[in-house]
């Protein structure tokens, strides 16, 4: 039994340790962050914009305070974010948060209620939430109507203080008049570029040269060929130095018969010259995206899904900044890419299949039906995205080549569709990281959207993996449960063997 001095200096040692702990936090600040993408530590391009600030931000964060439990944890993520970034900027970001109550102060502010079915004593009823926030710079106002679960809130918050803050914008270029898509049929990768960048509309056809002052032009699935006077003009635009970043086809297939034929833009030609050997040919892959095939069975119509190997999941990319966190990159009858090296000029395969591929050479017939082989996929690592960056003439300048035109096309209409995150997220990084390389890119890719088993596992592993993971919990209790049964039956025997007579008493008596 210890004495009363000792527990005294007990309590005393621990009561000054505590009250050192608390001085120490306070002047020095730390956090361990052990998930696989860093998503609750904050990105040099934060802390650098959070350093720069002339003058404070104020963020007004509306959030309900009767939130189902799956998303309060997006509040809980949010308010320690905004106590990181006032940690970061000190006097210069101010926050508070706000309940919005019945709304009416959120609403003015423009902050978008959403609708929720909540699940209540089994009943489903519909609950109105809040979860947004204001952000002022000024004179000048951005607004996070609605803050997603899931989604990457330092890129959101980040974003708009940057496009307050911000003098200037980087201008991107464009393309049309040679059967490209519109912008509002790209209005993902528009909505997407349009927060850190300037996208011109440029026609070539009226024309002379390309402004200056763009620094990127974009050439998204043209259909038509480009007149020599087009192609000097692109040339013109390289060698002084500007980028290009192009997604086309090579190959036209016709929906209706599934017969392909070579398309023809004179770009082929530009790019070969670049060393970038953009060839007529098909890619397919064991890792692929599924498509829905009619059937006929007993008189009966469905649909049911069917692997498409001419539909690559691209999950192996460049270790660029930009493409850190991009997780699978669904393509559309892409072709390959040879590399013809050049003096002073830097190759990067960007995106690369898997050791599982094939190629297919014209002419050809897609046939849905075809029964395929391991022979059919003998290839390895074959390049679908390809950049080049050196002097093509008098300056510095970025070439990235993509080997699908359509693969961020949405479509207008009612035939417009929505494009998986992943595949804006690929094309509008490095769209910004060969403008104007904030850093801001590669926070799209924050926040796990994803994590699918390998398209390349064949059925039986997948049934493995399944098994094991759903078998492999219970089997671990029930063991552990046995040894403890064991070590509670053993240490009883030998308490049970234990001589409890007092010996003293044994010899006295």
């Amino acid at each position: 039994m210890i004495s009363k001095k000792t527990f005294l200096m007990i309590i005393g040692a621990v009561t000054g340790i505590v009250i050192l702990v608390n001085i120490f936090s306070y002047f020095f600040y730390a956090r361990f962050d052990f998930t696989a993408d860093k998503s609750y530590t904050l990105s040099e391009p934060t802390k650098n914009i959070l350093s720069g600030l002339k003058q404070p931000v104020t963020v007004t964060a509306y959030i309900s305070s009767d939130l189902p439990p799956d998303i309060s944890r997006t509040k809980d993520e949010f308010k320690d974010m905004l106590a990181e970034y006032g940690y970061l900027a000190g006097t210069n970001f101010i926050y508070k948060i706000e309940d919005p109550k019945d709304g009416t102060k959120a609403e003015e502010d423009g902050i978008t209620p959403a609708i929720l079915d909540v699940r209540e004593k089994d009943q489903v009823k519909q609950q109105k939430i809040y979860l947004g926030a204001v952000i002022k710079y000024g004179t000048r106002k951005e607004i996070i109507p609605l803050i997603q679960p899931g989604s990457s809130m330092e890129y959101a918050l980040t974003t708009s203080i940057k496009k307050m803050t911000a003098e200037n914008k980087s201008s991107v270029g464009y393309i049309l008049g040679h059967g490209e898509p519109s912008q509002q049929a790209v209005a993902q990768l528009m909505q997407s570029l349009l927060v850190t960048l300037d996208v011109i509309p440029v026609d070539l056809s009226d024309s002379i040269y390309i402004p200056e002052a763009i620094k990127t032009i974009l050439l998204i699935s043209p259909s038509a060929v480009y007149p020599d006077k087009h192609l000097a003009l692109l040339e013109k635009f390289v060698a002084n130095g500007g980028n290009v970043v192009a997604a086309i086809n090579t190959v036209d297939i016709d929906q209706q018969t599934g017969e392909a034929k070579k398309l023809e833009t004179g770009l082929q030609d530009f790019f070969k010259d670049k060393g970038l050997n953009i060839k007529s040919d098909f890619v397919r892959d064991f890792s692929c995206a599924s498509i829905m095939v009619r059937q006929q069975s007993a008189g009966l119509e469905f649909q049911t899904p069917v692997s498409f190997h001419y539909f690559p999941v691209i999950t192996q990319f460049a270790n660029l900044p930009p493409l850190k966190g991009i997780e699978g990159l669904t393509l559309m009858f892409p072709s390959s890419i040879d590399v013809i090296a050049r003096p002073g000029i830097k190759y990067t395969p960007l995106a690369i299949t898997s050791d599982r591929s094939g190629l297919d050479v014209l002419p050809l017939k897609i046939d849905l039906q075809k029964e395929w082989t391991g022979s059919d996929f003998q290839f390895s690592y074959l390049n679908t995205a390809v950049m080049a960056e050196g002097k093509f003439g008098k300056a510095v300048s970025k070439i990235v080549l993509i080997s699908d035109g359509d693969f961020v096309v949405n479509g207008e209409g009612e035939q417009a569709q929505s494009i998986q995150a992943d595949n804006i997220n690929f094309l509008a990084n490095m769209i910004e990281y060969v403008t104007d390389n904030s850093g801001l890119a590669q926070l799209r890719n924050k926040g796990v959207t994803q994590r699918p088993i390998d398209p390349s596992i064949g059925e039986g592993s997948k049934t493995v993996m399944k098994y094991l993971n759903f078998l492999a919990p219970v089997l671990f209790a029930i063991l552990f449960g046995f040894y403890r049964y064991s070590k509670r039956k053993t240490r009883k025997k030998l308490l049970s063997e234990e001589s409890w007579i007092d010996e003293e008493k044994a010899e006295n008596s």
